[in-house]
């Protein structure tokens, strides 16, 4: 998303190849969203990319198994609902960019921590005792 965004950093070769970079990688970003709704993670899909040519930005979305309430949730997370961020500036979209990069690493930590814990548990629990088994024998 960062590329897409960004417009390709780097690329230098004048507007259209710019633009075309933008499309392959928007094309890419799209793909994995509909593979992820498609995977039924229980979550709405909403993907942003601004365009490096006319800053407009373009929103898709795609509903998984979230019954669709991804927007409502992504609304209540970031504060902004998905028809504001398709308003939204360059200057805006970077700001949130920055603001969901950073909600995201708290999310991240947080599953890291979550993740410690559950081993420092598992490693705590006492072994279970062994069994005994009684063999019968018939005469």
């Amino acid at each position: 998303m960062a590329a897409a965004a960004g417009g390709g950093g780097g690329g230098g070769g004048g507007g259209e190849s710019q633009q075309k970079l933008f499309e392959r990688l928007h094309g890419e970003l799209v793909r994995e969203a509909e593979d992820v709704a498609a995977a039924s993670f229980g979550a709405d899909i909403t993907v942003l990319a601004v365009s490096p040519r006319s800053g407009e930005p373009r929103v898709s979305r795609f509903h998984g198994g979230g019954g669709g309430a991804g927007g409502e949730e992504l609304e209540r997370a970031v504060g902004v609902s998905t028809e504001e961020i398709a308003r939204m500036g360059r200057d805006e979209v970077a700001a949130l960019l920055e603001r969901l990069r950073l909600l995201r690493m708290v999310v991240l930590r947080r599953m890291v921590v979550q993740s410690q814990r559950r081993r420092r548990l598992r490693r705590q629990r006492p072994a279970a005792p062994p069994r005994s088994i009684m063999v019968v024998q018939k005469r």
